[in-house]
């Protein structure tokens, strides 16, 4: 296969991947009568960037020359990032948000950090710090519920 053809399917998996996101955390419940996006947004905004990241793969891939986009790593650090993505929008509905978006940000960190020596105490630091500022933003400054989960 071309290298501008898996361009075409990487860019067509990535959108198909947001679209099946975004259609899973339309699942997440939010209060009833409420015409805030709560506590789907963050889900929703992950789908959205798929699917812009989908289309952009195959903007380029229609400008480019034959040029490699992806190699077996790169395919694998996409199915891990599907994963964790699929399984943050579970554990957001059965665990909540203040447990499952600090271990989702470390998740992310640690594959985004690569090759790169990234301290195990920053990550952890930074996801409980952005946690937090999440959570106080939207509950405290803005009022709107996050999940809290079933099991919880």
């Amino acid at each position: 296969m071309s290298k501008v053809k898996k361009d075409y399917l990487v860019g067509g998996i990535l959108t198909l991947m947001g679209v099946a996101a975004a259609l899973m955390s339309m699942q997440v419940r939010v209060k009833t009568g409420s015409t805030d996006p709560g506590s789907r947004l963050f889900p929703m905004l992950a789908s959205v960037s798929l699917i812009l990241c989908g289309i952009g793969v195959l903007a380029s891939a229609a400008k480019s020359q034959e040029k490699t986009f992806l190699s077996g790593e790169g395919w694998k650090r996409i199915g891990i990032s599907f994963g964790i993505l699929i399984l943050y929008i579970l554990l957001l509905k059965y665990i909540g948000f203040l447990i499952s978006t600090p271990v989702f940000l470390f998740a992310v960190t640690g594959m985004l950090a690569g090759e790169k020596k990234v301290a195990v105490w920053g990550r952890m630091v930074y996801s409980l710090v952005i946690t937090g500022l999440t959570w106080y933003t939207f509950v405290k400054v803005l009022s709107m519920p996050l999940p809290k989960g079933v099991i919880f």
